[in-house]
């Protein structure tokens, strides 16, 4: 009798560490789920404004010159937004699921923070001396951004549903246009 009654306690304490491990490990597996989800809707929301600023930019720097330290004051806070936004759109991914799978690629970075010095010493020189060095980056990182909208206006809204399942720059795609790019504005 005694030990139908330990057999029971113990048949119930694992039921009970059964049902409270099961419940952790679901609820961690939701809140992962839900910073997915975040995840892939932050980076939908900043991929391509950031690239649309670098093809508007392109065409302001050639339709506006000479350069009022107003102007270029905008023009590098906006880049500083638009940087930052590249940046966070791949490494949030990796500070939250701990992935290094997708780098962000040194070049377009280290042009964000040379073009960033180059404006502040524009606005601190009134001169113009970097614009043509400027122009001729954003020409070729805009000449493969072309490829990338052909990319956007070409899925359906099926494809954009399973892009933000799988995870917005997960798309082998998009991986190749960041190697493009990289490799068009090497020194």
């Amino acid at each position: 009798m005694e030990v139908k009654k330990r057999e029971r306690w113990a048949l119930l304490l694992v039921l009970v560490l059964t049902v409270l491990f099961g419940g952790l490990y679901f609820a961690e597996r939701s809140e992962n789920a839900k910073l997915w989800w975040l995840m892939n809707q932050n980076e939908a929301n900043q991929f391509f404004p950031a690239l649309a600023y670098l093809q508007d930019w392109e065409a302001r720097l050639d339709s506006s010159m000479p350069f009022p330290p107003e102007i270029l004051q905008a023009n590098r806070d906006s880049l500083s937004r638009s940087a930052l936004s590249l940046q966070e759109v791949v490494t949030f991914r990796s500070y939250l699921f701990d992935e290094d799978a997708f780098k962000h690629p040194s070049h377009l970075t280290d042009f964000m923070l040379r073009t960033d010095r180059q404006l502040s010493a524009m606005i601190d020189g009134g001169g113009q001396e970097y614009v043509a060095d400027i122009k001729a980056t954003l020409h070729k990182i805009n000449a493969v951004t072309r490829e990338v909208y052909n990319f956007d206006s070409g899925l359906t809204s099926e494809q954009w549903d399973e892009l933000r399942e799988i995870g917005f720059l997960q798309d082998q795609r998009l991986v190749d246009w960041y190697t493009k790019v990289e490799a068009a504005i090497a020194p």
